[in-house]
């Protein structure tokens, strides 16, 4: 039979969850009832959700006492951490207004360019256009803009640290670059599950440091956990992507308008920025690029309505919200280091523009050319980004949304932790087991727990409202993706891996996950799928390495052992290596060759009739 998913410490496949459905509802209609594909699929979405969140429950269990996620997501041990990001939001601030007055970010744009098809006689023109703007000079600015979608780069004295442990504290390292002269701030990253919880940093100095000198002054300092290992840090050019034609719509726009504009009063708020200082200047902005006297609203109207009328793409009025969108969204990267269509924020300039690229609009369908535009594959990408909004500016810490976000409800949490204090001596006796009094109803005894021992609520509630300010963060580590908890194939009744085949990628390499959690198999405690009976080759889910096969793909039984390493206090990584397997071993789930099920289609016999063989050959014709 199948194993039941609900009962794997693995994420099951799609194949092997249908597999495990049909084969109960065959098992309650009969053999020959079947299930409706679509059953199975939303069946199988609210699986995946509650093992995800049952997952999280895992990470926050483990990480909950680390300096790196107390820091972030403790209601009150993230305000000391906060603290010091104002600081840097306030440098960040006057660094765009800076450019704001200059009229330097009047060019930003976030919509992808137009390409024109050229004719030999458009490319004589381009040639003498670029030649008269090599006379005249370039722009540096523009070229910048134009170059980085936008985005002015920032040329700073900055150190890569190429990588830090979760056991290396800020402070530490924050006591060792201030032996440098001209040290500003520290920038660390959140750990990276599918990296063995690795962190990456930056050390940024102030303008005219040395940085030669900083580099051989820092470089192999002694840390509690290794050394530290520096190279200078190189701005990569950004990363382009594309948002939906559907965010190039005129009513999105102005839905997109207003929302920006509620996150960054939310924003500001939190690190102090006043109106006056961030969106007036802003919106003073704007005036200055459109006008607000009578004839050009005037004007503005008509050319609106001569719009419509044919059907332009872009009226006036368009074109003033879509500049005021634009600065919103730069202001919200440079000052608050968010990117507003892709929902990430990070803590640094760095860490964004690592984790992000520039998301540009399409254009939308009625405005392309003859040949649309493709739009991104991402199911309801607008409502998704509109979730993210929203969670970052209401920030939820209990109720109906965060149940959604797979949160807890502080109330429920509460009352569990309570329950667990309450002993049933028989009808109408409830002893506390605290203080050992003794009430008539249940709900006697919890009141007296908030009452007499009232740590014990404030407890649950502090936890339960940790955990959920983790579960609401949209850049939350991602525990799905390749590396992270995959599952092993599903073997079928053949005992072939589902989708699998001869030669198919072998999971050599797992993710480092807690001890405890799985000793030799699969992470999270699944099966290596090189362990598993009649497995004939497998599918990575993850990253394939090359070097091993899995068990049954060679005939005799090559299997292969997980060796565990250490990569720091609490975390192990697996590692596959070829080996022979005795039948006898007792630690491994071994099925002896004669046993397994066997398909003759993969049996194979070839003889070469046209290599000759060497010495005397008796050919018989008979």
């Amino acid at each position: 039979s199948v194993p039941n998913p609900a009962d794997l410490d693995y994420l099951a496949s799609p194949s092997h969850f249908s597999e495990y459905l049909r084969e109960q509802h065959m098992a309650k209609h009969g053999r020959a009832s079947s299930m409706d594909p679509a059953e199975i699929s939303r069946r199988y979405e609210i699986y995946k959700e509650n093992f995800i969140n049952k997952q999280y429950e895992k990470f926050f269990n483990a990480e909950k006492e680390n300096e790196w996620f107390r820091e972030k997501y403790h209601p009150e041990e993230s305000k000391k951490f906060l603290a010091q990001v104002s600081l840097r939001r306030h440098a960040l601030l006057k660094l765009f207004l800076k450019d704001l007055d200059a009229g330097d970010l009047d060019v930003v744009c976030f919509d992808e360019p137009a390409e024109e098809p050229s004719s030999a006689g458009d490319e004589e023109k381009d040639k003498e256009k670029a030649d008269e703007e090599k006379a005249e000079g370039t722009d540096p600015v523009a070229e910048d803009l134009a170059a980085n979608g936008g985005i002015k780069p920032r040329r700073e004295n900055i150190l890569f640290i190429k990588g830090v442990g979760t056991t290396v504290k800020r402070k530490e390292l924050e006591e060792i670059c201030k032996k440098v002269d001209g040290f500003q701030w520290l920038a660390l990253t959140d750990p990276r599950p599918e990296k063995r919880m690795a962190r990456l940093g930056w050390i940024v100095f102030k303008e005219g440091t040395n940085l030669d000198a900083a580099f051989k002054s820092l470089e192999n300092e002694k840390l509690t956990a290794g050394e530290l290992h520096l190279s200078v840090h190189t701005q990569m050019p950004p990363r382009k992507r594309l948002a939906p034609s559907e965010a190039n719509d005129p009513d999105r726009l102005s839905h997109d308008l207003m929302q920006i504009q509620r996150l960054a009063s939310v924003l500001d708020a939190e690190v102090g920025i006043t109106p006056a200082d961030g969106a007036e200047l802003i919106e003073r902005r704007i005036e200055v690029l459109f006008p607000k006297d009578a004839a050009a609203e005037e004007d503005y109207m008509e050319e609106d309505e001569v719009g419509k009328e044919e059907g332009g793409s872009l009226t006036r009025c368009t074109e003033k919200v879509k500049k005021s969108l634009d600065l919103y969204i730069e202001y919200l990267r440079q000052v608050h280091t968010y990117d507003y269509y892709g929902g990430i924020e990070a803590a640094s300039p760095e860490d964004l523009s690592r984790r992000t690229g520039t998301y540009l609009r399409q254009p939308t369908r009625a405005a392309s050319s003859t040949t649309p535009t493709p739009t991104p594959s991402r199911k309801d990408w607008t409502g998704k980004l509109d979730t993210r909004v929203q969670l970052r500016i209401t920030k939820p810490i209990d109720g109906a949304e965060i149940l959604k976000q797979g949160g807890r409800s502080v109330e429920a949490a509460v009352d569990k932790a309570l329950s667990g204090h309450v002993a049933k001596e028989g009808p109408g006796k409830y002893r506390c087991k605290e203080c050992n009094k003794l009430f008539k109803g249940e709900e006697y005894v919890k009141k007296h727990l908030k009452a007499k021992h009232g740590t014990l609520a404030t407890d649950a509630e502090a936890e339960a409202t940790f955990f959920n300010c983790f579960m609401r963060d949209p850049c939350k580590p991602d525990l799905q993706r390749p590396g992270v908890g995959s599952a092993p194939p599903f073997t079928g009744a053949g005992g072939g891996a589902a989708g699998g085949g001869a030669g198919a990628a072998p999971v050599i390499m797992g993710p480092p996950v807690p001890i405890g959690e799985a000793m030799i198999g699969n992470p999270y405690g699944g099966p290596n799928p090189a362990f598993m009976q009649g497995g004939r080759g497998s599918r990575d889910y993850g990253r394939p390495m090359v070097g091993g096969v899995g068990a049954g793909m060679m005939r005799g039984g090559m299997g292969g052992i997980q060796l565990l390493h250490t990569t720091g206090d609490k975390y192990l990584c697996f590692t596959f290596l070829p080996a022979r397997i005795s039948p006898s071993s007792s630690r491994l789930p071994f099925t002896p060759l004669s046993s397994r099920a066997t398909d003759p289609r993969q049996i194979r016999s070839y003889t070469d009739l046209d290599n000759v063989s060497k010495g005397d050959i008796d050919i018989n014709y008979d």
